[in-house]
C-alpha cells in the first residue's frame, strides 16, 4: 500500500514538472503574454487608491525621465511596473515603443498588437498597425531594382556605358541591380541623347521617367507659299495701278485740241482729258489700296518689318517699303530693293 502511494505521488510530481516546463516554454514564445493581456474593462485612474495613484505616477515619471535620457531599458522596466499596478492599454503602446527602441522588434510587434486589440479605435491604433506592418518586414531582404521610362517611350536604355550593350527599351521591366550610382543613357531616333546620373539605395525599387527632346530640324519646311505670295501680288497690282494711273493722268494734260481756237475741237479735247483723268484717278486709287493692303500684311507678321526674299541657295534679297505720291501734276510709285 505504501509502495502504491509512493508510485502515485511520483507520477503526480512528474506531471507537474512537465506542466510547469510547458507553461515556461509558452511564456517564452509569447513574451509576457499573461502580464500584458488586455483587460476586458479599461480601468480608471480615479478608481485607484491614493497610495496606488502616487506609486503609478512615480513610476511613469521615472519611465519618462529615462526615456528622455535615452535609457530605454530602464524606461521599459518602469512602464511595465506601472502597467502591473494600472493595466491601462495606453501603457501597452509605451511598452511597445521601448521594446522597439531597444531593437527588440519581436516584442515590439506583440505589444503593439496588444494595444490594437485593447483599443482598436484608440488614438494610436493607426500608428500601431503601421508599425506592426513595418516591423514584420524587418529581416526580409528586399531586392534593389531600377525601372526606366521615357516620354515618348521606345528609347534604348544603357547603364553606365554604351559598350556594355543595351539593358532594354523604355519602359523597362524592373532591372535587378546593386545599390549605387548609375549613369543612365537613353537613345531614340529623332531625339537627342539623354544622360543622367541616378542614385539607387539598397532595397529600393526606383522608377524614373525621363523627358526626351526632339532634334531640331536642319532644313525646316517652308511656309505656305500661297499666304506669303499675297502681299507681293498686292504690291504688283499697286505698281501696275499707279503706273497706269500716272500714264492716264499725264495723257489728260497732253490731249490735242485743248488749245484749239475751234470751240468744237476744244470741247471734244476737254471730254477726252476728263475721261483720261477719271481712268487715271481710279487706277491710282486701286494702286494705293493695294499698297495699303500689302503694308498692313507686312506690319502684322511676327517676323517684323525686315523682309528677306530667298532667291537662291546662298543668296537673299531685301525690299524696302514702297512709297506712293500723288499731286496736281500726276502721281507715281517708288520701290527700292537689293537682289
Amino acid at each position: 500500500m505504501n509502495r502504491f502511494l509512493s508510485h502515485r505521488l511520483l507520477l503526480i510530481a512528474c506531471a507537474c514538472a512537465v506542466s510547469f516546463a510547458s507553461s515556461t516554454s509558452f511564456a517564452q514564445d509569447a513574451p509576457d503574454a499573461d502580464e500584458a493581456k488586455p483587460v476586458s474593462k479599461i480601468p480608471k485612474y480615479e478608481e485607484l487608491s491614493p497610495e496606488r495613484q502616487s506609486e503609478v505616477a512615480s513610476l511613469l515619471e521615472l519611465a519618462k525621465n529615462n526615456e528622455a535620457r535615452g535609457d530605454y531599458a530602464k524606461a521599459l522596466g518602469h512602464y511595465k511596473d506601472a502597467y502591473k499596478l494600472f493595466a491601462h492599454p495606453k501603457l501597452l503602446f509605451s511598452i511597445a515603443s521601448m521594446y522597439e527602441r531597444n531593437a527588440d522588434k519581436r516584442n515590439a510587434r506583440v505589444y503593439y498588437q496588444f494595444y490594437v486589440d485593447a483599443l482598436p479605435e484608440g488614438p494610436q491604433a493607426k500608428v500601431a498597425l503601421k508599425r506592426i506592418a513595418q516591423l514584420k518586414d524587418v529581416g526580409v531582404k528586399k531586392e534593389t531594382s531600377l525601372r526606366v521610362e521615357s516620354s515618348p517611350p521606345g528609347a534604348t536604355v544603357y547603364l553606365n556605358d554604351i559598350v556594355n550593350g543595351p539593358s532594354g527599351t523604355t519602359p523597362t521591366t524592373d532591372l535587378p541591380i546593386k545599390a549605387g550610382t548609375y549613369s543612365i543613357i537613353l537613345r531614340l531616333d529623332g531625339y537627342e541623347d539623354y544622360t543622367q546620373d541616378v542614385v539607387v539605395d539598397a532595397g529600393e525599387r526606383a522608377v524614373i521617367k525621363f523627358p526626351l527632346k526632339k532634334v531640331p530640324e536642319l532644313n525646316p519646311q517652308p511656309k505656305d507659299s500661297s499666304s506669303s505670295a499675297l502681299p507681293w501680288v498686292l504690291v504688283g497690282v499697286g505698281v501696275v495701278g499707279v503706273g497706269v494711273g500716272a500714264g492716264f493722268l499725264y495723257a489728260s494734260t497732253d490731249v490735242d485740241g485743248l488749245d484749239s481756237p475751234n470751240s468744237a475741237q476744244r470741247l471734244a479735247a476737254e471730254e477726252d482729258a476728263e475721261f483720261y483723268q477719271t481712268i487715271g484717278g481710279v487706277s491710282m486709287l486701286v494702286g494705293a489700296v493695294s499698297f495699303a493692303g500689302a503694308l498692313v500684311y507686312f506690319l502684322t507678321q511676327d517676323d517684323g518689318v525686315a523682309l528677306n526674299i530667298p532667291t537662291g541657295a546662298d543668296s537673299s534679297a531685301s525690299v524696302s517699303w514702297p512709297s506712293v505720291w500723288m499731286g496736281q501734276e500726276g502721281g507715281g510709285v517708288s520701290v527700292q530693293g537689293r537682289f
